[in-house]
């Protein structure tokens, strides 16, 4: 299995509101990607205040085969998605 990168999502905000905004969130990230992949990403990564938020979202969204991981470094506005490394990395600015 090759590396990992991400694919960051950095939307307006602070991040901070009910799991509808963050499921909002990750149904655009996901959709944007899968638009231009034709696949699903490996895991998505939010700021670790938000990952209980972001499990239940991803349930109601069907992304069961795409995990939620938690690193301190992605701030609250933003939705990292996991990629292998050899797809091109983008800086997605939401709105």
């Amino acid at each position: 299995m090759g590396s990992k990168t991400f694919w960051t999502y950095r939307f307006t905000g602070n991040g901070k509101g009910p799991v509808e905004l963050l499921q909002g969130r990750i149904k655009e990230a996901v959709k944007d990607f899968y638009q231009k992949r034709k696949a699903l990403p490996e895991g998505i990564v939010v700021n670790p205040t938000l990952e209980k938020a972001a499990k239940q979202a991803t349930g109601v969204l069907n992304l069961f085969a795409v995990h939620v991981e938690c690193i301190g470094g992605c701030l609250v506005n933003e939705v990292w998605l996991i990629v292998e490394a050899d797809l091109p990395r983008e800086n997605n600015d939401g709105a």
